[in-house]
């Protein structure tokens, strides 16, 4: 009897009762990111039953990887269904449909067809819209806490639409290194946009926590809104999420990506002379700036490209160039050993891009962010010319003027409202005192 009082106690403590309420309280989820060196891309693990990581696409509406013919059978989504329709708003550019699992069809056996789209090759098929179960650790911002589990609606896909190919421009190519096995090593995409079915959506959904997500790549990423601690900064500034600028996101009535208002460059503080318009997204969807996860360097359409590139030629007229770039996308390069031999290297090459935000505000990317050591000893521009063929055609297909890529986006912590259609950003935060996104702790939960 003592020992049924005690337990009885233990239950009805403080301690017990708190615990007790933080689980019943919606807490947002966090995810391991990784990169994977060999292609630039972002990595995710976030499959019940299944470990291996899949692409993250800023700009992608869905969730999709090959699935079991019994997955297909018995968790389809019907064509009556709403959500069917709300995975065929955006149809990939040039996907052919198939006969059959079009929405609204009431036929009680139409399963719904979704087309998901590779974002690294351009292609597209078709599969079944299924149900699939997804995990992460729940988190107060500073560590994992414990596992959830949450349904969530994801498109089946052929087998063969997974990674088998890479565009010109991807960092093996840069690197000299060899490119992946022909064999896909990644089996599908998480979406991220602000389509309802990307996986920030669903979590917001599923789970009843903000609509928000933040990406400090290449390291974490949180789903659900609240505070991001990133411990070992300079000033011991651990809560980033209170230092955010924040500009508004724009939306482009052709796809879900991300947009952000600019109304100009600038290199060392010198806007750049490009012609009116040249950065606006118009009433059609064209032009624009975009955000993409799988673009590895931001790319400029070749009229902006060439004026950026005589602004930074302009300010690094005294440094040592590299007589022939180690990749041909990649223009400018610099010999560090020179410079080393003639004293001008001081860590960094003094250069700085500003994108020149429509509401005053500057998005800074210092020389970590505009530069790259693609090889040992050699620096170069880290901004691309866009063309036909390259990553950023096939990140984000709609034409947009600028695609801001993942190098920019690295260690500079980024919040997505997708409720009031607002990012925040840290600019790089090596500059602003704080930690690198490689801080999180994870070893404090179960961190997956």
């Amino acid at each position: 009897m003592a020992a049924v009082v005690a337990a009885l106690l233990l239950l009805l403590s403080p301690l017990a009762m708190q615990s007790a309420a933080a689980r019943s309280k919606p807490l947002p989820v966090v995810a391991r990111v990784s990169k994977d060196s060999s292609t630039g891309l972002y990595l995710i693990s976030v499959r019940n039953y299944d470990a291996n990581p899949v692409v993250l696409d800023l700009a992608g509406p869905l969730l999709w990887w090959p699935c079991s013919g019994r997955q297909e059978q018995e968790h389809p989504i019907l064509c009556s269904s709403g959500t069917c329709h709300v995975a065929n708003r955006n149809h990939p550019p040039n996907c052919p449909y198939i006969d059959g699992g079009r929405p609204g069809s009431p036929e009680p056996s139409c399963h719904c067809t979704a087309y998901p789209y590779n974002p690294v090759n351009g292609k597209c098929g078709s599969g079944v819209l299924t149900w699939e179960w997804l995990s992460a650790n729940t988190t107060d911002g500073q560590r994992p806490l414990y596992p959830v589990s949450f349904r969530a609606v994801a498109s089946c896909a052929p087998d063969d639409l997974p990674f088998s190919s890479f565009p010109e421009l991807f960092p093996w190519q840069v690197q000299g290194r060899q490119p992946p096995s022909s064999r896909y090593p990644y089996p599908g995409v998480a979406g991220l946009s602000r389509s309802p079915l990307s996986l920030p959506s669903q979590v917001a959904a599923e789970l009843k926590v903000s609509s928000k997500f933040a990406l400090c790549l290449p390291h974490v990423a949180i789903f659900g809104g609240g505070p991001v601690h990133i411990p070992g900064s300079a000033d011991d500034v651990e809560t980033v999420t209170d230092h955010l600028s924040r500009t508004r996101l724009l939306r482009n009535p052709r796809n879900s990506a991300y947009y952000i208002d600019v109304a100009g460059i600038a290199v060392n503080g010198a806007r750049v002379a490009l012609p009116d318009g040249a950065l606006t997204l118009d009433a059609t969807g064209q032009g624009g700036v975009a955000l993409s996860t799988v673009t590895p360097y931001t790319a400029l359409r070749p009229d902006i490209y060439r004026a950026v590139l005589a602004a930074f030629d302009a300010v690094t007229a005294g440094f040592p160039r590299v007589s022939e770039a180690p990749n041909k996308p990649l223009e400018r390069c610099f010999n560090l050993t020179v410079m080393n031999q003639m004293g001008t290297w001081t860590g960094s090459l003094p250069v700085s891009v500003d994108l020149m935000l429509a509401d005053g505000k500057n998005w800074t990317f210092t020389s970590l962010s505009a530069t790259d050591e693609v090889v040992p000893q050699t620096l170069c521009f880290a901004f691309v010319e866009m063309g036909a063929g390259t990553a950023a055609a096939y990140a984000v297909p709609d034409s947009p003027a600028v695609v801001v890529g993942g190098h920019q986006m690295e260690n500079n912590l980024m919040e997505f409202d997708l409720k009031k259609g607002v990012l925040g950003y840290t600019g790089l935060m090596f500059d602003q005192r704080m930690g690198a996104c490689s801080n999180f702790n994870f070893e404090n939960g179960l961190g997956r």
